[in-house]
């Protein structure tokens, strides 16, 4: 009597089994990312094979549901390495933007603490000066904050040091508030300005003298030297054959020269006090 069996045909003997573990293999690897994640799921489905191999042929058919069963939960486990391993990628970027946002927040603070100067010090407000103290204290904190987030070992000593300057900085702004309520402190700190002014637009005067009519004339005088010297040459030349055009380049390049001596001469007497006296005295010889 032919009887009709309910199983998984060739899967216990092991065939077509090994084809459809070796597919999921391939099919389930490329879920995961990177070699020890395809390791992984393939000894998880070597060991779904194992199990299902040493399944009794009498009951096949629960047998192939629990390699279903585990094939689903190597996938799950597959996905969730996954999500892992992005999440663990997501960290690191978020970490490594977060150093670079730390150091650029340094940078800055570093900038802003530097204005903590006797010439901020005349310049600021009253607010300002009222708030120096808080706003240099959290500076100098965040400063050790962002060490301690970046790794970095404390310095020894810097919190005495920090304890020096914030009392230096007190120290200043107790000198300024009280300068700016003396009659005669202000009236000193006003001539002073005065006379830096007066030094700066002097400065500024004499360089724009200076390279509108010293140098042309140091240039010139300069031509007019070597021109001369270059003529007595020539004519003096052993061989007795002279080159009229090269006496005649070096008489034009002194008629040059001259006319522009004479034209910035007045200009440059009426700074300088005194005519003009050779360009060694001004300046120096271009190399």
């Amino acid at each position: 009597m032919n009887r009709t069996v309910n199983r998984v045909p060739d899967l216990v003997t092991g065939g077509a089994m090994k084809k459809t573990i070796a597919f999921a293999v391939v099919l389930l690897g490329a879920v995961v990312a990177g070699p020890a994640s395809a390791e992984d799921m393939h000894a998880c489905l070597m060991r779904a094979q194992m199990k299902f191999t040493s399944c009794p042929r009498t009951t096949a058919q629960a047998c192939a549901a629990t390699l279903n069963t585990d094939m689903a939960a190597c996938r799950q486990a597959a996905v969730a390495q996954q999500q892992q391993q992005a999440a663990a990628m997501e960290e690191t970027q978020r970490q490594a933007l977060k150093r670079a946002n730390d150091v650029k927040e340094r940078e800055q603070l570093k900038v802003d603490f530097v204005k903590y100067q006797p010439g901020w010090l005349e310049a600021a407000s009253d607010v300002d000066l009222d708030g120096a103290h808080a706003s240099a204290e959290k500076t100098v904190a965040r400063l050790k904050a962002i060490g301690l987030e970046l790794g970095e070992t404390p310095v020894p000593g810097v919190d005495d040091a920090t304890s020096g300057f914030l009392v230096a900085l007190d120290a200043s702004v107790a000198s300024e508030k009280a300068c700016r309520v003396d009659a005669k402190c202000m009236a000193a700190r006003a001539a002073k300005k005065a006379e830096a002014a007066k030094k700066a637009e002097a400065a500024r005067v004499e360089a724009e003298f200076f390279d509108s009519v010293v140098s042309p004339m140091c240039v010139a005088d300069q031509m007019r030297e070597d021109a001369t010297k270059d003529m007595a040459t020539e004519r003096a030349n052993p061989s007795g054959i002279v080159s009229l055009t090269r006496l005649h380049d070096d008489g034009q390049s002194i008629q040059a020269a001259q006319a522009q001596l004479t034209a910035l001469g007045p200009q440059y007497a009426k700074v300088r006090k005194h005519p003009w006296r050779g360009w060694r005295p001004e300046c120096k010889r271009a190399e």
